[in-house]
C-alpha cells in the first residue's frame, strides 16, 4: 500500500483554516505595535524621568531613554526623515510580496511567525517616526548599544524567515499545511 498527496481538502474547512492563521498572522503584529508604543510610552515617561540609567544587571544591562532621529544603530542621524522614506522605498521595492503574502495566508508556523514579528516591528518603529520625528530607544547592553521591543521584534522575525526560508523554502510547489497524505486504493 502506498501513499499519494491530495491537494484538496474540503474548502469550507481550508477556509476556516486559512481565515484562522490570518487572523493569528495579524494578531500577533498588531500585538507587537501595542507591547511595543507601551513599553516606548514607559520609558518616555518614567526612564527619561530618571534621568539616570537604570542597571538591571550590572554590566551587562540597563534602562536608558534615548531619542534616536536616524536609522538602526543611530546612523544617518542628521538625514532621519529622508534617510526613513529611502530605506522604506527601498525595502519596499526589493520585498518578495506575493510570497509574503502567501506566508500570511497558509503559513508554515516559522514564517508567519518572523513575517508577523517583522511587520510588527517595522511598523512600531514607522508610528514613532511619523508620530514623534524620531524612534525611542531604551534597553542598553554593554559596549552601548541601545534598542527598543519592536527592534527585538525585527531582529526575531528576521531570523524566523531565514529559518524558514532555508528549512521550508519559498516555492509554489512544496506542499501547504492543507494537503494531505492518504493511501492509495
Amino acid at each position: 500500500m502506498s501513499c499519494q498527496v491530495v491537494s484538496h481538502v474540503e474548502s469550507g474547512s481550508r477556509r476556516r483554516t486559512t481565515d484562522a492563521a490570518t487572523a493569528s498572522f495579524w494578531l500577533v503584529a498588531l500585538l507587537i505595535v501595542l507591547i511595543d508604543q507601551v513599553s516606548k510610552d514607559w520609558a518616555r515617561d518614567w526612564v527619561a524621568f530618571l534621568a539616570s540609567p537604570v542597571t538591571l544587571i550590572p554590566g551587562i544591562i540597563s534602562l536608558t531613554c534615548v531619542q534616536n532621529p536616524g536609522l538602526a544603530f543611530g546612523i544617518f542621524s542628521d538625514h532621519g526623515a529622508l534617510a526613513s522614506v529611502v530605506a522604506a522605498a527601498a525595502a519596499c521595492l526589493i520585498a518578495p510580496w506575493g510570497e509574503l503574502a502567501r506566508l500570511a495566508q497558509a503559513p508554515p508556523l516559522l514564517g508567519a511567525s518572523g513575517l508577523a514579528l517583522l511587520l510588527g516591528g517595522a511598523l512600531g518603529n514607522l508610528l514613532d517616526r511619523i508620530l514623534l520625528g524620531r524612534v525611542v530607544d531604551f534597553i542598553e547592553l554593554r559596549g552601548g548599544l541601545v534598542f527598543n521591543f519592536a527592534d527585538v521584534a525585527v531582529t526575531f522575525g528576521i531570523v524566523a524567515l531565514v529559518a524558514a526560508i532555508l528549512t521550508q523554502g519559498l516555492s509554489a510547489d512544496r506542499a501547504t499545511p492543507f494537503e494531505t497524505a492518504v493511501p492509495e486504493a
